[in-house]
């Protein structure tokens, strides 16, 4: 084991916009990753070598990993969003690092300095997800830091033995680790809807989630957000 740290996330085809934005928005407000080679290692979903080499222009330091297919069982389409979402789990595989921090690459953007993530000494740690209608509601898996105690093979097999459910990923780590998992500050994963929370502002954010509909899509509640998605747009 080294003392490494890294990012781990997966990518498809449709995302590369969103994350030439994380890219631009994580140098731009932690030029420090730079300095260190911070890696980020990332699942292809149906990215072409093409793809890959857009990605890297503007990340240089990309590892590239399988898709562990494993991970997917027979019952995954009656889960609410794609099967690729297990990937995310791969995390819990990665040994070879003091620190992973498993992260959406695909619909976040960085706003301040995320340095002290890499400073929490907890097993497991994420930001409690909120929405205009269920309020405080489980852990969202856009963001997760994982120490050593949980990245590991048995760990790894449990995972992999857990039914599919309507939030893959995110439910199986909260299922799996129920009582465990510290809980983070909303700075570190504040969703597009916490706008209209009015416990949290989003003048403290350190990374915005885009979660549901992209900054680059048309919907129908687009008029909301419009005021969040212009950070967003300023790196487009």
């Amino acid at each position: 084991m080294n003392n490494k740290k890294c990012f781990f996330s997966i990518l498809s085809k449709s995302h590369i916009r969103g994350f030439e934005v994380f890219s631009k928005s994580l140098i731009k407000s932690n030029p420090w990753v730079k300095a260190v080679d911070l890696e980020i290692l990332i699942v292809p979903i149906d990215l072409n070598e093409q793809d890959k080499k857009t990605c890297e222009q503007f990340y240089e330091n990309i590892i590239w990993i399988d898709a562990d297919k494993s991970l997917i069982n027979s019952s995954e389409s009656s889960a609410k969003i794609g099967a690729s979402a297990h990937f995310k789990l791969q995390a819990f595989n990665i040994e070879d690092y003091e620190t992973v921090i498993s992260i959406d690459c695909a619909d976040m953007l960085f706003t301040g300095d995320i340095s002290q993530l890499f400073s929490y000494n907890t097993p497991i740690g994420m930001v409690q997800g909120w929405t205009p209608v269920a309020k405080w509601q489980q852990f969202n898996g856009g963001l997760v830091v994982l120490n050593k105690e949980f990245r590991n093979k048995e760990t790894y097999k449990k995972i992999k033995s857990q039914p599919s459910s309507y939030m893959h990923d995110q439910d199986i780590i909260n299922n799996l680790f129920k009582g465990k998992i510290t809980k983070l500050p909303t700075a570190f994963n504040f969703s597009k809807r916490m706008i209209e929370c009015e416990e949290v502002d989003i003048k403290d954010a350190k990374i915005i989630h885009f979660v549901g509909e992209n900054p680059w899509e048309d919907y129908p509640e687009k008029n909301k957000f419009k005021n969040i998605e212009r950070l967003w747009q300023a790196y487009v």
